[in-house]
């Protein structure tokens, strides 16, 4: 492992998996501490202006194992809607313009990528020189459980995390996170015993024998001396004039105005109020207004997607049922996509379940899942026996198999399909103990051994949902 030091800070600019706002960059963070010991730790994202659209300052930031030269690098060398109207874009589609934007943020993202490369490769290091090259695809990248650590971050519940790998590691480092992070707008900060604001020193942090240290002071306006425009941070105050440790971003000029936009007390037009803020958050006019334009623009594509979700679901709601190519739905695996409604008219239509209506939306979509299944055997399974009856009638001396039988009487038949096990996984009901083929539930390897191996976990199968 490379020679760490006790207090680190990290210079990043924009981009996937270094914002400071990423939830995986958090947890990796904690790792980081963790397996280091470390006792302070801040990461500042160092770009300038906002994340997608301008230039990101490297400086003396650390890339792997490369050492940047500290030359700035361009991020936007394709504009967004280049030679477009206002008209035209708002005349797109949600879908029109969310692909000319990931459109233009992947060749922005290569073509910065690959100018890094270039500036960074070939130049001096403490042993040697650098090597340098553009990652050609996610294979290669180090960290194998990043799928495991984005679905425990996404999950919507603690009921559900609590049902995924590595569960129990990523509570320790989320704990660890709560506990020991301070977050502001641009920054993440941990400082080695601040846990001690919830009572008591944690593990980690009570084997500690060095120095303690404080939280970095954040920036404040020099309200005397015009031509310096922050007080230095020695002389930085840490509390306000009333004893009270400073708010998080009371003068991070972004989070400032992102507040002041949702209040809606400033805009793009309004140019006294851009005057006023630049002039008392120290920041450019430009700065500040094209920053409100990006928020205007996040604004206008929630819109779009208001609009265009609340037509395509009024469409989906006029839809009859035989109108679903509900065998398709079944064998693509999207019965699960479908809206509440739209499953109760699968359940109406073949009058499944008295209570249907009353049922989670999880056991709906298993009961429309099953019978469809049930469906499709039963027209394999006529099939089958029409092929076999002719058959016989043309050869008599060729015998073969029907359909749900087996050369070997004592054979044990299972599931919607009425087969045998025949090596494929497989999952018991614990209500009535019948076994099932994850493949007819359309159920993966993955949740099947999630209800297999945990005992707390109960697998209740379509037929007895819908009784």
């Amino acid at each position: 492992m490379p020679e760490t030091k006790p207090r680190v800070l990290e210079l990043t600019d924009a981009g996937p998996g270094v914002g400071c706002s990423n939830g995986a960059v958090q947890y990796r963070m904690a790792e980081t501490i963790l397996v280091h010991g470390l006792d302070k730790v801040v990461r500042v994202y160092r770009a300038r202006g906002d994340s997608g659209q301008k230039e990101a300052e490297h400086t003396n930031a650390s890339i792997g194992d490369a050492l940047v030269t500290g030359e700035t690098l361009q991020w936007e060398y394709h504009k967004s809607f280049e030679g477009m109207s206002r008209e035209e874009i708002n005349a797109l589609s949600l879908h029109e313009y969310e692909v000319l934007e990931e459109q233009q943020m992947k060749k922005n993202a290569w073509r910065a990528a690959a100018d890094l490369a270039e500036q960074v490769d070939g130049e001096p290091a403490p042993n040697g020189f650098i090597s340098c090259r553009v990652t050609p695809n996610e294979s290669e990248q180090f960290l194998w459980d990043r799928d495991h650590l984005e679905k425990y971050i996404s999950a919507k519940s603690e009921a559900s995390k609590l049902t995924l790998p590595g569960s129990g590691y990523y509570s320790q480092l989320e704990r660890f996170c709560q506990l020991h992070f301070q977050r502001g707008e641009l920054y993440i900060e941990f400082v080695r015993g601040s846990c001690k604001k919830n009572g008591e020193l944690c593990d980690f942090c009570r084997e500690w024998n060095g120095p303690w240290t404080g939280c970095v002071p954040r920036p404040y306006p020099d309200d005397v001396n015009t031509g310096f425009h922050y007080l230095m941070a020695q002389e930085t105050p840490t509390q306000d004039d009333a004893g009270n440790d400073r708010p998080v971003d009371d003068f991070q000029p972004r989070a400032r105005l992102k507040a002041l936009y949702k209040e809606n007390s400033i805009l793009s037009s309004d140019e006294e109020k851009v005057k006023a803020f630049s002039t008392k958050y120290v920041e450019p006019e430009n700065l500040v207004r094209n920053y409100i334009l990006h928020l205007e623009h996040l604004d206008l594509m929630k819109e779009k997607r208001q609009r265009e979700e609340k037509a395509n679901k009024e469409a989906r709601a006029q839809r009859k049922y035989e109108e679903y190519n509900w065998q398709d739905l079944y064998e693509s695996r999207k019965i699960s996509s479908l809206r509440v409604f739209e499953l109760h008219k699968y359940i109406d239509h073949h009058r499944l379940s008295e209570r249907g209506h009353k049922l989670k939306k999880k056991d709906k979509v298993s009961l429309v899942q099953a019978h469809i299944a049930m469906t499709t055997f039963a027209n394999v399974r006529e099939e089958r026996e029409l092929d076999l009856n002719e058959a016989s009638e043309d050869e008599d001396d060729i015998v073969l198999n029907e359909w749900g039988t087996s050369e070997n009487n004592d054979l044990e038949l299972f599931c919607l399909c009425g087969q045998p096990e025949d090596e494929r996984f497989m999952v018991c009901c614990d209500r009535c103990d019948d076994s099932f083929h994850g493949e007819c539930l359309n159920m993966s390897e993955e949740v099947m051994e999630l209800y297999n191996n945990n005992p707390d976990l109960d697998f209740i199968c379509p037929f007895c949902i819908a009784t």
